[in-house]
């Protein structure tokens, strides 16, 4: 199961990402490996992140041709 804070990802100055398990009982995977707790890994486009029984593909995008959400739908 996922606990409300099983990790934080952080995007930094550079663009680059981080993840940081916050000492969850069943850990973070990334690619299959379990990190060490408290201790921040990188991450790349196409890693596999494990959160407890949940599986993200991390997809890196770097330009939006069009918003997430347009006016229109928010009301």
């Amino acid at each position: 199961s996922i606990i409300e804070e099983h990790a934080t990802i952080t995007c930094l100055k550079d663009g680059k990402l981080q993840i940081t398990d916050l000492g969850s009982t069943a850990g973070t995977w990334i690619n299959y490996q379990q990190i060490q707790s408290g201790k921040p890994q990188f991450l790349k486009d196409g890693d596999i992140i494990h959160f407890g029984e949940a599986i993200f593909r991390l997809q890196v995008m770097t330009r939006m041709d069009t918003p997430l959400m347009t006016e229109e739908k928010r009301t």
